[in-house]
């Protein structure tokens, strides 16, 4: 329970956290519309995304990959982890609200509006659009096979 140290990662609120799959980089993602990403045994600032809009981070399951919501709520960027480099966008999103990684990393699923669409993850292609919710799709998650999305 001891305190190892207190880190002012952003000038605004932060409103979403995460750790990497191997628990050595964590990202902050805040208001001011910046994520962070941050050595875990350092404590240092790695590097910066900027563009955000509400603040939604996520590190695939192997941790190579972090995906932020950016725009205007409109686009989830990739990432490579360990560089910052852009992988893709994926775009045309309305009101984006929720995004989740397959369990092998390879396909991303995104819920907005009405509307689930997945992904490749490395191309940023779209590879289907689940229709028919009645109302906005604010959660989502891959089943352990990656076979099923709730």
């Amino acid at each position: 329970g001891a305190e190892v140290c207190t880190l002012r990662p952003n000038s605004g609120e932060v409103h979403a956290v995460a750790f990497s799959p191997n628990g050595q980089r964590f990202v902050s993602a805040s208001k001011d519309k910046l994520a962070k990403i941050w050595d875990a045994a350092t404590h240092s600032e790695v590097y910066t995304l900027a563009g955000l809009s509400k603040s939604l981070v996520v590190f695939s399951p192997d941790g190579s990959l972090v995906a932020s919501e950016s725009g205007r709520g409109d686009s989830v960027k990739i990432c490579n982890s360990a560089t910052g480099a852009e992988v893709c966008t994926l775009g045309g999103l309305q009101d984006l609200s929720t995004f989740a990684f397959s369990p092998d990393g390879k396909r991303i699923a995104t819920g907005w509006s009405e509307l689930v669409t997945i992904w490749n993850a490395e191309t940023g292609d779209e590879m289907c659009t689940i229709e028919g919710h009645k109302r906005y799709v604010w959660s989502l998650a891959f089943s352990p096979d990656g076979e099923r999305v709730v």
